[in-house]
């Protein structure tokens, strides 16, 4: 039942708004385990256009404690690749520096091979990232290493120099490791 004057719902509107802006530009942590990119598309108002439709990108994070945090989110035309690529240029900007996806690098490597050596490779590689410990994982990459380095040494040397990255999901409780 209590009325607000326009000046009242103005300054509450600033406020909000300035809140929002340092939410999505304060700085974020170097690392998250997991980051999750997904667009959807609302229908928004706009002044002198009326009701149109757009896409939302919004980023979620997990940190390495198991933290769950929205990163960013952002409101463009339309979701693209561009879009995406600029999503992720200002996560990098605000601090985040390591995220690797296994499931991309897996993607990657396979589709570097002929294809006839793909399920052997994806078999290989699945021992790495299925092993039941970090150590287990490095022995199934040496075990890659030695079967496929000399044939594709660009994609052995991807998961070779990225092991770290690849493999830290090792660190995180084991309920995350699906993930």
């Amino acid at each position: 039942g209590h009325r607000y004057s326009h000046e009242t719902l103005s300054a509450l509107t600033d406020q909000v708004l300035e809140a929002a802006g340092a939410f999505r530009t304060r700085l974020l942590p170097e690392e998250m385990a997991f980051v999750y990119l997904d667009g959807l598309s609302l229908k928004v108002f706009r002044e002198g256009e009326g009701i149109v439709r757009e896409s939302v990108y919004v980023a979620l994070g997990i940190a390495p404690n198991g933290e769950r945090r929205v990163l960013g989110f952002w409101l463009l035309p339309t979701e693209s690749a561009l879009g995406w690529e600029g999503v992720l240029g200002e996560l990098w900007q605000r601090g985040l520096r390591r995220v690797r996806c296994v499931v991309h690098g897996v993607r990657w490597s396979l589709s570097q091979v002929r294809a006839r050596d793909r399920g052997l490779l994806a078999e290989d590689l699945r021992r790495v990232y299925g092993a039941e410990s970090r150590e287990e994982a490095l022995g199934a990459l040496e075990e890659v290493k030695a079967a496929w380095g000399s044939r594709y040494p660009g994609v052995v040397g991807l998961w070779v120099q990225d092991s770290g990255a690849f493999l830290r999901f090792y660190g995180y409780p084991k309920v995350l490791w699906p993930y």
